[in-house]
């Protein structure tokens, strides 16, 4: 869930001559979900959806909503994921942070050929759904060798 946190701060306590100093009132957080944003992904459904995303039988609309920018070329996705296939690649999510923004940091291991890459990952909120930035799924295109106008150089 996206977190939006708030703190009370400490009052000051003063002291005048004959009454007990008031002690400081602890700082109170509240948490409630940005209403402009989805609800935050866990890891899990992270790599569910990248899961789904890189499976070549997933119809390629279910996966285009799920990258932004996918519809200047939808069937770059499709490219990609054979790309993927072809090269044993696969990405797994190892941790999710809330950059407050309507954006996500994602810790991810990106594996071709069973070589281990860490790095992280982009997503955005948009039209209610957590998304694959465009910086990176630009960055599977180059990485697969492929060229699209969706990615400009």
């Amino acid at each position: 869930m996206l977190l939006a946190a708030s703190a009370v701060g400490l009052v000051v306590s003063c002291s005048f001559a004959g009454t007990e100093p008031v002690p400081p009132t602890p700082p109170v957080v509240t948490t409630e979900a940005d209403p402009a944003y989805p609800p935050l992904p866990t890891v899990a459904e992270l790599n569910e959806a990248l899961r789904r995303g890189f499976d070549p039988a997933v119809p390629i609309d279910e996966k285009a909503a799920f990258v932004q920018g996918a519809e200047e070329d939808q069937g770059l996705i499709d490219q990609v994921v054979a790309a993927a296939v072809a090269n044993s690649a696969s990405v797994e999510i190892t941790s999710v942070d809330d950059l407050g923004d309507g954006s996500l940091n994602a810790g991810a291991t990106l594996s071709i050929g069973g070589q281990p890459n860490p790095g992280t990952m982009i997503f955005v909120a948009e039209d209610g759904v957590w998304k694959l930035s465009r910086d990176n799924a630009c960055a599977f295109v180059d990485l697969a060798g492929l060229t699209t106008p969706a990615c400009p150089v």
